[in-house]
């Protein structure tokens, strides 16, 4: 079913018909009540156009236009071999492949698994689905849960220490005809269990694809979770992806994502800070360049008193690249003692490239410790100064200075495979030697 949005009304009443189709093979029960509630939600709401707050500087208008198979399954074969070049970090990790939002165990290596971890197919799981995530009023969360069928569920249970990272492998695969799929993926982790998460999303073809994807976490009290997220996509893909994160008391998660390319990328990440002690970090590169919009917005949520959030979101935009950062910090009645810090810094390597970028604080008390920052500019004539005056080109200094900069984040990366293969793929990116 190949649908375009030029008419709204047009495009959800055939979504409307394939939904229905989806929906009758389905049982009674909290599942089928579930997506007859997001459909509805969906239903009721208008596509985002930049005439929406949340949507300002992001237009989606192009996507719109392209007729999309939201009902799409690859037919060809797919070997480990075939996909074994974007996954350098196979022999560290515990490898998991989904393609187009369907976990593919026959391409996946989870025999680091502790035998008490269960890894199962979104539809074959009873997981606890759209708890805290919004579809009333959020146009593609409400998209994404009524036409949920592709994903993972994982639990961690209790006390659990996974030695290995685990590392989830999205392929899209835009080879023939445009396509849209919606994976939808719940991950637990139980009280004092540990485990860093790796999350790369890779483009096979080059149609125009849409991937919306939804990751729901849960991380109990005293769990301590690292989240890696990397995005390198073709130039005609468009990734919306949620990430709702729900924190206990004293837990600990560090999420960091580096977006580098794609046609619209849109990352939400909304972290609510269930409890006391929590402590949330937040990170993010964003280098686009052609004519790539990146687009981040996060909320950390502070519920209860002494609580701490840092985020640090960094982005470098060449060409005519569009970058916006919206990021919010709310400290809700009573969150005292909370400490919350925001900055985002950009770099501008063109008179055509541009940021929007808006950073927010909502406080309902008085005994906080918060602030907020932006700065947006150019490289430091100094320090080109400095490099130029001690014997170094002009382009070899600019590539050193922007690598500098950059480097602040992928330094945070424990992973040395991912951190290593992200810093050459910049430095080649830059036309600079590898270090």
């Amino acid at each position: 079913m190949n649908l375009v949005a030029n008419d709204t009304q047009a495009w959800k009443l055939e979504l409307g018909d394939l939904f229905e189709q989806k929906i009758s093979h389905l049982p009674a029960g909290k599942g089928r009540d579930l997506k007859y509630k997001a459909f509805g939600c969906f239903a009721n709401l208008p596509l985002p156009t930049t005439k929406h707050e949340e949507w300002k500087y992001t237009n989606l208008k192009s996507l719109y236009k392209v007729a999309l198979n939201f009902d799409y399954y690859i037919s060809r074969q797919i070997t480990p071999e075939e996909l074994a070049p974007y996954m350098l970090e196979a022999a560290e990790v515990v490898r998991i492949v989904c393609i187009d939002g369907i976990l593919r165990l026959d391409l996946s290596d989870i025999s680091a698994l502790p035998a008490s971890i269960v890894l199962k197919a979104i539809d074959d799981s009873d997981a606890p689905i759209a708890q805290y995530l919004n579809i009333e009023t959020d146009f593609f969360n409400a998209l994404n849960v009524a036409f949920l069928e592709r994903g993972t569920y994982l639990h961690v249970p209790k006390n659990t220490v996974v030695e290995k990272p685990i590392a989830f492998y999205f392929f899209t695969t835009a080879e023939r005809e445009a396509i849209a799929v919606q994976p939808h993926h719940v991950w637990e982790f139980g009280a004092g269990s540990q485990a860093t998460l790796l999350e790369k999303h890779i483009t096979l073809g080059k149609e125009t694809n849409l991937n919306n994807q939804v990751i729901e976490l849960s991380i109990a009290e005293n769990a301590y979770i690292k989240h890696y997220q990397t995005q390198i996509l073709s130039e005609q893909a468009y990734l919306i992806q949620t990430t709702q994160v729900q924190q206990e008391k004293n837990s600990v998660y560090t999420h960091l994502h580096v977006s580098l390319q794609g046609a619209v990328i849109r990352n939400n990440l909304r972290i609510r800070l269930d409890g006391q002690g929590i402590e949330s970090n937040m990170y993010g590169l964003y280098m686009p360049a052609g004519k790539t919009l990146i687009d981040n917005h996060s909320v950390a949520d502070h519920l209860h008193p002494h609580s701490v959030s840092n985020e640090l979101y960094k982005g470098i935009l060449d060409d005519q690249s569009t970058g916006v950062f919206n990021g919010k910090i709310y400290v809700r009645e009573g969150a005292i003692k909370t400490n919350a810090y925001q900055q985002n810094r950009n770099l501008l390597l063109t008179d055509t490239a541009s940021v929007n970028t808006k950073p927010q604080l909502e406080i309902w008390n008085d005994d906080v410790k918060c602030s907020h920052g932006a700065t947006t500019g150019s490289l430091d004539r100094n320090a080109l100064f400095y490099l130029r005056a001690r014997g170094v080109a002009e382009p070899e200094a600019k590539a050193l200075l922007i690598y500098a900069f950059a480097n602040e984040i992928l330094e945070k990366i424990e992973l040395a495979s991912l951190r290593e293969y992200l810093q050459t793929y910049i430095q080649q990116k830059m036309g600079m030697e590898v270090l």
